[in-house]
């Protein structure tokens, strides 16, 4: 089983698109579950929430957070998969059959997937990946999916260098179309929902490249040697 996540907001023709390339690019529809938070006062997508989308798809309304990244850490508490799969509601799925690639990933073993997509702000380099995958030894032994204290923007930057800290990285050929980011005008261009997180990420800014990852490392590193 894979577990797919995201938060979407007032964006139900984007998730619209993804779900589309999930349809196209999967290979077993029926292994694979996604799980999309959505606020309780965001009709439209309350509305989509009840369509039939050909896979199992979970809604969970809430109020809207404040951190997206803790919101993450909700949603993945909820999962069941084997790998664990970060998305936006921006992000289409370009590889055909991405799934079967994650075979060759042994999920029972400690591995942060690295996926490639076409974003445009990339910070400093372009190692890290803006939508990851994380085997469940991997969640299990990190112990979250992404730190809560960066609210919204460079979690996917905090996750890499612990990761990479142990060298516990694997590359196996997924790319995504990241929609928002393709140009530097589709960025700063942007629609409210975006402009509202990173304003909220802002107010709170700690610099993912600077965090201390010292007892992540130590705790990842652990169960490695176990």
């Amino acid at each position: 089983m894979i577990s797919l996540f995201l938060n979407s907001r007032k964006r139900t023709d984007l998730l619209s698109q993804l779900f589309d390339s999930i349809r196209r690019t999967t290979k077993s529809l029926d292994d694979i579950e996604v799980l999309i938070r959505i606020d309780h006062d965001d009709e439209d997508s309350i509305a989509f929430s009840h369509l039939d989308h050909g896979f199992n798809t979970r809604f969970i309304v809430g109020d809207r957070p404040t951190s997206l990244l803790k919101s993450y850490n909700e949603l993945v508490s909820q999962t069941v998969g084997d790998y664990i799969f970060v998305l936006n509601d921006d992000a289409h799925i370009l590889t055909k059959n991405w799934d079967e690639k994650l075979l060759f990933v042994d999920h029972n073993e400690i591995w942060y997937i690295s996926t490639l997509c076409n974003s445009i702000d990339k910070a400093r380099h372009k190692q890290y990946s803006s939508f990851p995958l994380l085997t469940r030894a991997a969640y299990e032994a990190l112990e979250y999916f992404m730190l809560e204290d960066l609210v919204g923007l460079g979690g996917d930057v905090h996750l890499w260098r612990i990761f990479n800290e142990v060298k516990r990285i694997v590359h196996i050929g997924i790319s995504l179309d990241h929609v928002k980011h393709r140009t530097v005008d589709s960025v700063v261009n942007t629609d409210e929902v975006a402009l509202e997180m990173r304003a909220n990420t802002q107010q709170f800014y700690l610099d993912p490249w600077e965090i201390d990852i010292s007892s992540e490392v130590d705790r990842v590193d652990k169960k490695l040697h176990v």
